[in-house]
């Protein structure tokens, strides 16, 4: 799960449903800390009132302008919240009415249009929230297929973003992970039945006002975007619809059987998979430990395979790895990737982008270090904000799946490792 570096109030479908899957969540015992981070306090609109003309000072009329702007088409207060309904009851029920004659010529179809708008998205793995967001609606409503729609940012086609994250990540790395990251991505899931990537936003608005009958997100209209959040999909698996839409192709699974059998043979695969990024590098990965619990896996008889981080996955290998196995064509090919967690007998990750594939998945897996103090992004107070329960792994995980709310040191990691690997094999005895 890469955590968005911006956020937006959403809403969801109130619609009462049936579930449309199990919960079974891990049993295993969650450590929590003696002390409990409390979560920051969330600044009023009066206090944001009073630091407007701070702010007024310093930056100009022009930003008030285009704050103004952004607030009325991505609100962020309660006022503008409130705003945004009218104006989206407004603006949509104008369209809607102008669009009807033509709409009578085209028949229904049995689809959720699934608008994922790069103006106010992060082109992250969190797109796999999208995808779970709009396969529970389908579900919800008995739909046949999903139609991913992308629309172009106000940014060249992207959205803005923070200095920081801009000198990590620029404009081309992020077109890159479009087109190799989130259309992938579409392709893992089998209700995915088409993609338009929209020229212009009017072209998106057009796609919305003429053809889509169930849209996500609910309240969708170009001129007021809307992002996807992580609480929709948990607060329908607390009502029981658990829903994990993500799986490999034939294809790929057949390759992973090719390397499986060239390289593992007998051996059970234990996958780590590692981040080494330059950006927000306090939440990278703890080489040394990983290393030492790959060599403790060796001695139990498995085969620990690394899979490296993408944006480094061209640097040289670092001297802790040098002797294990480093599988780096499923850092570049999604479904390899999707087929090599799927074939493994458990998967190792930290909190970082590529999880996102196996929150969604029935592949097994044990998640560390969820939280990073002093990355904002990765605090308790912004996980609360996200509608996860600190400490507590969500919802919409299966068995064997499980949220560890501790740093990936030696310790920890071969005490959840043997943790679960008792309650595998308890279970499936022969696995």
């Amino acid at each position: 799960m890469e955590i968005p570096n911006k956020m937006t109030g959403g809403e969801v479908e109130a619609d009462h449903v049936k579930p449309v899957g199990s919960l079974s969540g891990p049993e295993l015992p969650v450590p929590v800390p003696e002390t409990v981070p409390v979560p920051e306090p969330v600044p009023s609109t009066l206090k944001r009132l009073g630091l407007l003309g701070s702010k007024l000072k310093a930056r100009g009329w022009s930003w008030l302008a285009a704050r103004l702007i952004d607030e009325l088409q991505k609100p962020s207060t309660r006022p503008g919240l409130w705003l945004r309904r009218c104006n989206v009851a407004i603006h949509g029920g104008l369209l809607l009415s102008l669009a009807a004659p033509i709409r009578l010529f085209i028949a229904p179809q049995r689809t959720v249009h699934l608008f994922f708008d790069l103006d106010v998205s992060p082109i992250t793995f969190d797109f796999c929230f999208a995808l779970a967001n709009a396969e529970l609606l389908r579900l919800r409503h008995g739909l046949e297929r999903v139609q991913v729609v992308i629309v172009p940012g106000r940014n060249d086609g992207l959205r803005h973003e923070d200095d920081d994250y801009e000198l990590s990540v620029d404009k081309a790395n992020r077109r890159w992970r479009l087109n190799n990251l989130v259309i992938p991505l579409c392709r893992l899931m089998p209700s995915v039945a088409g993609l338009t990537i929209c020229a212009s936003r009017a072209q998106a608005t057009a796609i919305r006002a003429l053809f889509a009958r169930r849209v996500y997100p609910v309240s969708y209209w170009p001129l007021f975007p809307i992002p996807h959040l992580p609480n929709h999909v948990m607060d329908a698996a607390r009502n029981g619809e658990v829903v994990r839409p993500l799986t490999a192709t034939d294809q790929a699974r057949r390759f992973m059987a090719q390397w499986l059998s060239a390289h593992a043979g007998s051996r059970r695969i234990v996958t780590i998979t590692l981040r080494t990024y330059g950006f927000m590098p306090a939440r990278n990965s703890n080489l040394a430990a990983w290393a030492a619990f790959a060599r403790h896996v060796e001695r139990l008889g498995f085969l620990p395979v690394f899979i490296p981080d993408t944006e480094a996955a061209f640097d040289l290998t670092p001297p802790e790895l040098a002797n294990f196995v480093i599988f780096s064509e499923p850092a570049w090919n999604l479904d390899l990737r999707m087929a090599l967690y799927e074939a493994a007998w458990l998967n190792m990750l930290i909190n970082n982008g590529p999880f996102g594939l196996v929150a969604f998945s029935d592949a097994r897996y044990l998640l560390f270090k969820i939280l990073t103090p002093s990355v904002r992004m990765a605090t308790a107070h912004y996980m609360n904000h996200l509608g996860y329960e600190v400490y507590r792994t969500p919802p919409f995980a299966g068995r064997f799946q499980k949220w560890v709310w501790e740093d990936d040191t030696l310790p920890v990691i071969k005490r959840e490792f043997e943790a679960m690997r008792q309650l595998i094999e308890q279970e499936e005895p022969a696995t």
